[in-house]
This record gives structure tokens, C-alpha cells and sequence, in this order.
């Protein structure tokens, strides 16, 4: 048969043209797409302090991605990045801006050194000032005293039956920065903030109170509001946590690399003038079908977005899906799993359980017979998927593959329930911030019992072994579940007031803890019982979950606004036969 490319007839010729031409592009879009082996490298010098692993990000302007590193003895090197015009700058606070312009050829090796200024006294930053991190992290701004005298936990918080309720009810939540830095006042100051959480439309997640009717007695409540009256009165003296100084290990982060994709803005249209001005985003899950894409929750779009994050066309990688509901108010989304075949999510105000059916494109929302901020979703072994209700009288769903109902659990009463895991043996593990909460569900008996942690917990996690492991985010801790004995280990993290908030554990069953207070995860090795910080490639930034990818790289939220981040632990690792320029 004649190819239309070589046809005598004109109609043919064009026909074939244009298939010529159609195959050309893809090839051509196709390369642009594998296209790597250029790098990027140089010194990094400070005129005061010394360079200590500070963090270089190169920023592909064209394709709005940015790739982060350490240095190792004052210098960099960015591998494998794809060709094309770079910005080159070192983040880091106490440093005068600094950007390099760069183009990068393919397959060559291009040089930018960095000479930087310090601009505040000669001396090694490395990391965030203790008012400053509490205060970011809490969410506020500027209502402590400005100079503030620093001090250690018990003497900011000194011992007492009201610093027991605290510790009990609100630090699993709020985490030790969280009082002091609302600002002093007297009885009756404290007792209107303290009725806020008992109050329906408190603004915190949704329109549901976050402590149920009945969870606290007014005595307890009382002597809440007594004692932060009492430590923290409008003539309080000014006191602060800070955090310990940060050591960075230069060789343990030498070969680590953040890979950040701009996520694109909210569409104002399309979540009809409810969304934020800048895109938010909660949970992420890696997709386990299609190597590459990653699923985000739209916290603040009532939106999934689906990234290939092997696009590097910043138009054509994301794909968007919309959740409408009649009420048109913003649902919150907030968790999210995929299962094969569909897409799974909670929301925070939307008191809804989501599925998005990922061959056609279907959305279908499941009502909370109860409602209360959805949070954590997992699924079992038959598809069937377990979550939280973390406001007022929340409690834990479970919504039945078959049926599409949803059965609620509250085997603790008021306990938040907050991050969930499913373990080979479809043994249910629910956390709960207040009340020394970890539920387990064993399908054999049909029935829950507390595991009684030694602290609040806030996620959960599961190693290799089916071991659990919890973040204690009240207790700068994390504990080890044993799979078989259920008995517990709880590990201090090295760093004071540290708040873990999100935890994973990796393929090499390291474990993963976010850490907003020193802008960093912290990875526990359980063989060695060592610590090591990887500070965020964003300043005073926060992630709220994190999860792994099946090539080993762990994927989350980051930043304002938020970008789709990557951290490959050995991902900045040289090709051969890079030529220089």
C-alpha cells in the first residue's frame, strides 16, 4: 500500500504532510521532555559565618520547576537537570538576595559561584529564631510581646493541675508555641478564646466546634482558663520557647535534592469565588497505576489535581477535576488516596467522603451520617476506606466498596481522631490528639481497644514489619508500636520543642517526621538511633503529610503558594560523560 506521504494524489500529499508533521512534534515534545544530563555547579562564599550546607535552588523559569541542594564544603553541584534558562540563588535567612542567570545546554556543565553578604551579625545561621518559629508555625502574628525573655518548658509553663489539662485536651493540637503566642490577658480575655473551641463556627477547620458537647467538664474547663489567666495575665513578663541550634551534616544531605513543581492558581470561576487568592493544598498520594503522577487535594479550590510530574510542560502536566455542592460553600478538601480505578478524599467542611472514578472522570461525594471535619482516608484489603472526623463529636468511618454506606466508630469519646493507617492484616489504627489516643481495630473480633500511648498523637505510619509508628506532636517524640506485642518505645527527638507533626516511614524503614519549628524533616534511622534534619528548600514553611512513591521519592505539599515537592534521598547523583562549557 502507498504511504499518503508519497501519494500522487494532492489530497494524499497534504493528508500525509500533516501526519508527517503531527509525528515530528510528539518527537520533539518528546525530547524536550527526556532531555538531562546538564548540570550546574560552583562555590558558595559568605563575607561573614561560614557556609555549612545551605540550600541552592536553580529555578527553570521556562517550565516552573526548581531544584534544591546542600553544599558540601562550600560547594554545589545540580545534576541531571533538563536544558534550558535557570535562576541560580541560595536560601538562606540572614543573606542579602542573590540570583544568577544561567542557560544550560543540553548534556553540558555550566558554573555559577555564589558570593554572598550577610546582612545581620557575623555569625552561622542555621535555622529560625524560636519567636519567630512558634510564631509562623501557630498562625500568628505579632501578638506576643516583642522582646520576649527565653525560657525552658516548665518555667513557661509551670507545673500544675491546669498545665495536666493542657498537655491532655489542647497541646496535642496547638504544640507548646501555641498559648503564649496569642497575646496576654486576663480571666475573662482567656475565657472567651477558651470558648471558641466549644463554639460552632469557630473558623479553625469547619463550621463544627472542635471539642463535642460532653468531652470536657466545666470544671476542667475552669481551671484552663484559670491557669493561662494566671501565667499568661496582661502583666505577664514576655517569655519564649526556643529551639536548640541546628547542626546540618553535610555528608548525610550531600547526594538529597528537592524537586518543586509550581502548581497552577486557583481558578476563581470555577470555585465560584469561594477559592484563596493563592492555591493551598493538604494531603498528596503518588499514584499507584501510572509511575509519575502525583493526586493533591485542593484544600483551598474544591478541586483533585492530577500531576505528571514527567511532563515538563507546565501546561499540559496538571489536570484538574471540580467538586461541586449545591450549598456552594468550600468543602475543605483535605485527604486523599487512590485506589485502583478511583480516587478517594475527605473534606473538612463538606462533611462528605469523595470518589472520583479515574477512567471516566465520574465524582460521587458519600454524606457523613455524622458531621466533623474529615481528615485522614486509608482502605483496607477489600476497598473498603476507613477515616477520620477530627471536629466536635467526631467519629471514624468506614465506607463499605459494596454497599457505598458508611459506617461510624467512636470508641473514645472526643479523641479528634486525627491519622490512620491499615495494616497487611487489616488491623485498623486510629490516632486521636487529646486523650492519650490509638485505637486498633481487629477485624477478627469486630471490635476496638486503646493502646493507651504515653502521649497525644497526631499521624501514623507503618514500617516494613507492620510496625506502628506515631508522631507525639505535644511531646517533641515518636513512638514505636511493636507489630506483634503492641508494646510501645517512645524516641525524644534531639532538638527541643520540635512539634513532629506529619511522619513516614520509607522503604528502608527509616523514619520521616515533619518539623516546622526547625523548617525541616527529621529522619530516625530505628538501627542506629540517629537523628538527621533536612531543612525545607522553603523558608519558615510546613507540610502537613507526606507520602512515598514506589521509586523511592517522597511527595508533599509545600509552601505559599503551594508547590508539589519531591525529596529523592540519593537523587543528585552525577551522570557520565558530562561535557563542560
Amino acid at each position: 500500500m502507498t504511504s499518503p506521504l508519497f501519494s500522487k494524489s494532492p489530497k494524499a500529499r497534504v493528508f500525509g504532510t500533516l501526519i508527517f508533521i503531527a509525528l515530528a512534534m510528539g518527537w520533539l515534545r518528546a525530547q524536550a521532555q527526556t532531555t538531562s544530563g546538564a548540570v550546574v555547579s560552583g562555590t558558595v562564599t559568605i563575607d561573614h559565618g561560614r557556609v555549612a550546607a545551605f540550600r541552592v535552588k536553580a529555578k527553570d523559569t521556562m517550565r516552573r520547576i526548581a531544584y534544591t541542594v546542600y553544599t558540601q564544603k562550600g560547594r554545589y553541584n545540580i545534576y541531571n537537570l533538563p536544558a534550558g534558562h535557570y535562576e541560580i540563588s541560595v536560601l538562606e535567612e540572614g543573606i542579602e538576595p542573590l540570583t544568577q542567570a544561567v542557560d544550560l545546554p543540553a548534556g553540558k556543565s555550566v558554573t555559577a559561584n555564589l558570593n554572598l553578604r550577610a546582612t545581620a551579625a557575623a555569625e552561622e545561621r542555621v535555622g529560625i529564631s524560636g519567636a519567630r518559629a512558634q510564631e509562623n508555625y501557630g498562625g500568628v502574628r505579632g501578638s506576643a510581646k516583642a522582646t520576649a525573655r527565653i525560657v525552658d518548658f516548665d518555667t513557661l509553663y509551670p507545673a500544675g493541675r491546669g498545665r495536666d489539662l493542657i498537655q491532655l485536651y489542647c497541646l496535642g493540637c496547638h504544640g507548646p508555641g501555641g498559648f503564649h503566642q496569642r497575646g496576654f490577658g486576663n480571666e475573662a480575655t482567656w475565657r472567651a478564646r477558651v470558648e471558641k473551641m466549644f463554639t460552632r463556627k469557630s473558623g479553625i477547620l469547619t463550621d463544627e466546634p472542635m471539642i463535642g458537647t460532653g468531652v470536657m467538664s466545666e470544671e476542667d474547663k475552669n481551671t484552663i482558663i484559670k491557669y493561662l489567666a494566671d501565667n499568661f495575665g496582661p502583666n505577664s513578663e514576655s517569655r519564649d520557647l526556643a529551639p536548640d541550634p541546628m547542626v546540618r551534616d553535610e555528608d548525610a544531605l550531600s547526594r538529597t535534592i528537592f524537586v518543586q513543581y509550581d502548581l497552577p492558581s486557583p481558578d476563581e470561576a470555577r470555585t465560584q469565588g469561594l477559592g484563596r487568592a493563592q492555591r493551598t493544598t493538604h494531603d498528596t498520594f503518588p499514584s499507584l497505576i501510572t509511575p509519575g503522577v502525583v493526586w493533591v487535594a485542593g484544600l483551598g479550590t474544591n478541586s483533585i489535581l492530577r500531576v505528571n510530574t514527567r511532563n515538563l510542560d507546565p501546561a499540559e502536566r496538571n489536570n484538574e477535576y471540580f467538586v461541586k455542592d449545591p450549598r456552594n460553600i468550600m468543602l475543605g478538601i483535605h485527604g486523599i488516596i487512590e485506589i485502583p480505578g478511583r480516587v478517594h478524599w475527605t473534606e473538612l467542611m463538606g462533611d462528605h467522603l469523595g470518589e472520583l472514578d479515574t477512567n471516566t472522570g465520574e465524582i460521587r461525594r458519600y454524606a457523613q451520617p455524622t458531621k466533623g471535619g474529615g481528615h485522614t482516608p486509608r482502605a483496607d484489603s477489600k476497598g473498603n476506606v476507613w477515616f477520620t472526623e477530627v471536629s466536635g463529636n467526631g467519629k471514624i468511618g468506614r465506607w463499605d466498596a459494596q454497599t457505598k454506606q458508611i459506617t461510624e466508630y467512636d470508641p473514645v469519646k472526643g479523641a479528634n481522631y486525627y491519622g490512620v493507617v491499615v495494616d497487611k492484616k487489616d488491623r485498623v489504627f486510629v490516632a486521636g490528639m487529646t486523650k492519650k489516643t490509638l485505637v486498633m481495630w481487629d477485624p477478627k473480633t469486630q471490635a476496638w481497644s486503646n493502646l493507651n500511648p504515653p502521649s497525644n498523637v497526631r499521624r501514623l505510619a507503618l514500617d516494613s514489619k507492620d510496625n506502628v509508628w506515631a508522631c507525639a506532636y505535644g511531646n517533641n517524640s515518636i513512638i514505636r508500636v511493636d507489630a506483634n506485642t503492641l508494646q510501645m518505645e517512645e524516641y525524644r527527638l534531639p532538638l527541643k520543642n520540635g512539634n513532629p507533626y506529619a511522619i513516614y516511614v520509607d522503604k528502608e524503614d527509616n523514619v520521616w517526621v515533619e518539623n516546622a519549628v526547625y523548617n525541616s524533616f527529621v529522619m530516625f534511622d530505628p538501627r542506629t538511633k540517629t537523628f538527621t534534619y533536612f531543612p525545607f528548600p522553603e523558608l519558615n514553611a510546613h507540610t502537613p503529610n507526606m507520602e512515598m512513591d514506589s521509586e523511592g521519592t517522597i511527595w508533599f505539599g509545600l509552601g505559599e503558594p503551594s508547590r508539589l515537592t519531591g525529596l529523592k534521598l540519593r537523587g543528585n547523583v552525577a551522570q557520565r560523560n558530562v561535557a563542560s562549557r
